[in-house]
């Protein structure tokens, strides 16, 4: 996350926040990396990146001089506009990498911006539906990255610092350490149970709202039980980024 030097904006208007997106494409295409999601507010913008050979501290210096330069330029400023130092959390698991979206993009909500988090055109959210793709943010690399590198620690963790455990603040995404993990199929049925539905009514691609609620519950359920996000997008025979999708829409 970087934030407005002194809480100053460093968006004035959505125009700013598209010049924001083209310089981070640039960087991206420019500066290898994988970027999970983003989101733009008014003083600050968060992502979630993990980075190939290329530093961290070298992606965002390329994007903040090379956004700092348009801004200075767009409204006729010089000087800093962003705080000297980001802040960076060190994702240390998958589970961690969920939770972090989920906060990513739930930011808007929590900020009184939206009602719900896919409806903010300045984050990734929407990349996460199919009919919603762009070149800029990957959810298809997601399943790779939890599936087979569980610890996706890329920099030095000097550069980062753990993650606040305060309610308030932390996403909600977070894998229990379960010692009896019901199966798939157990997790599945109870769900299916809970709204008079059958176990293989879960794999079916309606809008019902007893199914949706059924679907939240059996991955929201699954996910606390220790169950992988793969694992669970195998059961339901859909990609790991519908899972994703619904987690992030919590049951409640």
């Amino acid at each position: 996350m970087a934030r407005g030097v002194d809480g100053r904006e460093t968006f004035a208007d959505n125009r700013d926040r598209q010049l924001f997106l083209t310089a981070l494409t640039e960087i991206k295409r420019e500066t290898p990396f994988t970027l999970f999601a983003y989101c733009l507010m008014g003083n600050h913008f968060h992502l979630a990146i993990k980075v190939g050979v290329v530093p961290l501290s070298q992606i965002l210096q390329r994007l903040l001089t090379r956004y700092v330069s348009i801004f200075n330029h767009r409204h006729d400023r010089t000087g800093h506009l962003f705080q000297a130092r980001y802040k960076a959390v060190l994702c240390v698991d998958a589970a961690y990498l969920l939770r972090l979206i989920a906060y990513i993009h739930d930011n808007p909500v929590r900020s009184g911006l939206a009602v719900k988090n896919e409806d903010w055109e300045w984050s990734s959210s929407g990349a996460y539906l199919e009919n919603r793709r762009t070149s800029l943010v990957e959810p298809d690399a997601l399943p790779l990255t939890l599936g087979l590198d569980h610890d996706i620690r890329t920099s030095s963790t000097d550069d980062f610092e753990p993650w606040p455990t305060d309610a308030r603040t932390t996403p909600v995404l977070l894998r229990s350490a379960a010692t009896d993990v019901a199966s798939l199929e157990s997790a599945a049925a109870s769900a299916a149970a809970s709204m008079n539905l059958g176990k293989e009514a879960l794999r079916a691609h309606r809008r019902d709202p007893a199914l949706v609620r059924a679907k939240q519950i059996f991955i929201t359920n699954s996910l606390q039980q220790g169950h992988t996000l793969t694992a669970i997008s195998q059961w339901l025979k859909c990609t790991p980024a519908a899972v994703h999708y619904f987690a992030r829409r919590r049951a409640h």
